[in-house]
């Protein structure tokens, strides 16, 4: 028996006008230390790379976000007792208590105020509201728009079936639930986040489907209950909302530059 004893030798070039076609010997060490060496500045070359393609995606910056000024007029205070001559202060048998009303009219005015004014188009107060012509049912499809954030803004669009809504004034949140490859994903939104661009309807239930109450979760083990299927369905609506939007889109250019 008897014992073989290597040692490792590595030759690499050295550039440079002083050293152009020589050879230096490195000991396993410093081989190894200098392979690492070069795969951090690859690795560097590579992130950055990678944030240049992410930033060209991403878009401008957006403006620090502010919530609009407050009102010089002084708060609506519905008085004790008041039956619905605000949609937006219903009837409260709490309403006796003037500290709580005071408190939902200083919710409402928050509201309003919280959503910047370019995010306004969709009414997200009367689209959620308990009561009214253009509130939305579980079982709706929506879609929604997001930023991923105002540093490199980035539009993340997500479609499903809303399950829930949870109104809790100005941390009111509503539940979408879709299924992407088999999978069961549910999307939680603040309604009056600065940060979601978008609500829309793609499909309304039939009025009454969901006998007044505020969550359909048992879709979650029921799917085939749904009024739409997940899926393919929600898909197709998506796809006929972005084909009619482009065609909108192509019309407005064109009236533009008619009128040049």
């Amino acid at each position: 028996m008897f014992a073989v004893r290597s040692s490792v030798r590595s030759s690499v070039s050295v550039s440079g006008p002083a050293a152009a076609g020589a050879t230096r010997a490195l000991s396993p060490v410093q081989f190894i230390l200098s392979v690492r060496a070069y795969a951090d500045v690859k690795a560097a070359k590579t992130g950055q790379k990678k944030a240049t393609v992410k930033d060209e995606d991403a878009g401008d910056a957006l403006a620090p976000y502010y919530p609009r000024p407050a009102s010089t007029t002084p708060l609506r205070i519905a008085p004790p007792h008041d039956r619905g001559s605000d949609p937006e202060l219903p009837f409260d048998p709490r309403g006796k208590l003037k500290g709580h009303r005071l408190l939902r009219a200083i919710d409402k005015d928050l509201r309003e105020r919280s959503v910047p004014v370019e995010f306004t188009g969709d009414n997200r107060s009367a689209l959620f509201a308990k009561r009214g012509p253009e509130s939305v049912e579980p079982g709706s499809v929506l879609l929604v728009e997001q930023l991923s954030s105002r540093s490199s803004p980035r539009k993340l669009a997500f479609a499903g079936v809303l399950l829930n809504i949870k109104r809790r004034g100005i941390l009111s949140s509503f539940t979408l639930r879709n299924y992407v490859m088999g999978t069961g994903v549910e999307m939680v939104y603040p309604i009056y986040s600065p940060m979601v661009s978008r609500i829309k309807v793609l499909k309304r239930v039939s009025p009454g489907w969901s006998k007044g109450r505020d969550e359909a979760n048992f879709l979650r083990t029921k799917p085939s209950k749904a009024p739409l299927s997940f899926g393919a369905d929600i898909d197709e609506l998506v796809l006929r909302n972005s084909e009619r939007e482009r065609k909108r889109t192509q019309i407005r250019t064109q009236q533009q530059q008619q009128q040049q």
